[in-house]
C-alpha cells in the first residue's frame, strides 16, 4: 500500500532545485533564534562549561540524530503522519498510526507562541505593535502554502540576510571575548543545559528534518548532517562573540530589551538593528520549517488555526506563554525525542 502511495506522490511531488538551497533550508530550520538568543542567555548563566559540552554534545549525539532524519528519506518519501502508520503497520499494533500526533502537538503549541517572539523580535526593528504578529504569520504563509520553490526563495533570502548581518557583526567587534573564560557556578546543570540545548538547537526529535530531507532528489545523509551541524555551532558561536563583547548582563530576555540598550549606551545604534534583522531572520526561517511540517502533515486549517490562536495569545499574559512553553511543549518534545529516534531507526533497518 505505501510503496503506491509514495510512487503516486513522486509523480507530483516538487523538489528543491539544488542541493545547495537544500542544504539552506535545513540549516534554516536548525538555525532560530535558539542559536543567538537562547544559546547567549544560557552561556550568561552556565557560562564556558555549557558550550563546551554544548559542542560536544552536538557532534556526538546531536549529528547522528540529524543522519537518522536525512538517512529515513533516502529510504521512505512519506509524511510523518504516513512514516507513523507504516510502522504501525509493520509492528501490526494500529494505535501506533496516532503517535505522531505527539510531535504534531509539539510543533503546533510551539508555532503559537514562537511566532509571538519572532514579531517581537520585528517590533524592534520597526515597532508596529501586533500587526508584527499578522506580518510573521503572513511571510510565513506564503512561503509554505505556495510550494516548495517559493518557500525555497524566501528561505535563501532570509538566510543570506542572516549570514551577511552576522559577518557584519563579528567584523564591528573590537575585542574578541574569551569564551573559555566565564566559569560556571553548577557544573552538572551546565552539562544538563548543553544537552538540552543540542536537541532544541538541531532541530532533532521530532521530524523537522525528515519533512524538509524527502523534498530533495537526491541525498548525502553524513555530508549534510556534518554540514548542517558545522553551520549550527558556528552561528551560535558567532553570536556569543558579538553579544558578549558588548559585555551584557545575564537576562532571560538577553537578546532584547538589554542587547538594544547595551548597543546604544555604546553608541552604536545601527548595529542594534543589524542584530535585530539577523535574529528576525533566524527565526522566521524555524517557523518556515515548523508550519511546513504542520502542513505536510494536516491542512491549511491547521495553520490558520494557529495563526488565529498565536494572535489572540499575543494579549495574554507572558507567564502563560511560558507555561506552554516550559510545561506543555517541553513535556511533548521529551515524549517525542525517543519515539522518533525509534522508529527512524526501526524503520531505516528494518527490511
Amino acid at each position: 500500500m505505501f510503496k503506491n502511495q509514495e510512487q503516486n506522490k513522486e509523480q507530483n511531488k516538487e523538489y528543491f532545485s539544488s542541493r545547495i538551497a537544500f542544504l539552506l533550508a535545513l540549516i534554516g530550520s536548525a538555525v532560530g533564534l535558539g542559536n543567538i538568543w537562547r544559546v547567549s542567555y544560557l552561556f550568561s548563566y552556565f557560562g564556558s562549561e555549557f558550550f563546551v559540552s554544548y559542542l560536544i554534545f552536538a557532534f556526538v549525539i546531536g549529528l547522528p540524530l540529524v543522519f537518522l532524519e536525512l538517512k529515513l528519506s533516502e529510504k521512505y518519501r512519506l509524511n510523518v503522519k504516513g512514516i507513523y502508520s507504516l510502522l504501525s503497520e509493520k509492528l501490526k499494533i494500529p494505535f501506533f498510526k496516532h503517535l505522531y500526533l505527539i510531535p504534531f502537538l509539539a510543533l503546533f503549541i510551539i508555532s503559537i507562541y514562537y511566532s509571538i517572539v519572532v514579531s517581537e523580535v520585528f517590533n524592534n526593528i520597526v515597532d508596529i505593535s501586533f500587526f508584527s504578529v499578522i506580518l510573521v504569520w503572513l511571510i510565513s504563509l506564503y512561503a509554505v502554502i505556495k510550494g516548495i520553490r517559493i518557500l525555497e526563495t524566501v528561505n535563501n533570502f532570509l538566510m543570506f540576510l542572516l549570514f551577511c548581518m552576522l559577518l557584519f557583526l563579528l567584523l564591528t567587534v573590537e575585542k574578541i571575548p574569551n569564551l573559555l573564560n566565564f566559569p560556571s557556578n553548577n557544573f552538572f546543570e551546565a552539562i544538563k543545559q548543553g544537552f538540552a540545548h543540542t536537541m532544541f538547537s538541531l532541530s532533532v526529535g521530532t521530524g523537522l528534518l525528515y519533512t524538509y530531507a524527502i523534498y530533495s532528489r537526491k541525498q548525502k545523509a553524513f555530508q549534510n548532517s556534518l554540514i548542517v551541524a558545522f553551520f549550527d555551532t558556528l552561528i551560535a558561536l558567532i553570536s556569543l562573540l558579538v553579544i558578549f563583547s558588548i559585555d551584557v548582563k545575564p537576562d532571560v530576555f538577553l537578546a532584547f530589551e538589554n542587547i538594544k540598550k547595551k548597543f546604544i549606551e555604546i553608541e552604536k545604534p545601527l548595529l542594534s538593528y543589524v542584530f535585530f534583522i539577523a535574529l528576525f531572520s533566524a527565526g522566521l526561517t524555524s517557523l518556515i520549517a515548523i508550519l511546513k511540517f504542520l502542513l505536510d502533515n494536516s491542512n491549511e486549517k491547521t495553520l490558520f488555526l494557529a495563526f488565529l490562536l498565536s494572535f489572540f495569545a499575543y494579549f495574554l499574559p507572558k507567564y502563560i506563554i511560558e507555561f506552554a512553553d516550559s510545561v506543555i511543549a517541553t513535556t511533548l518534545l521529551i515524549l517525542s525525542f525517543p519515539l522518533t529516534i525509534f522508529t527512524f531507526s526501526y524503520l531505516i533497518f528494518k527490511k
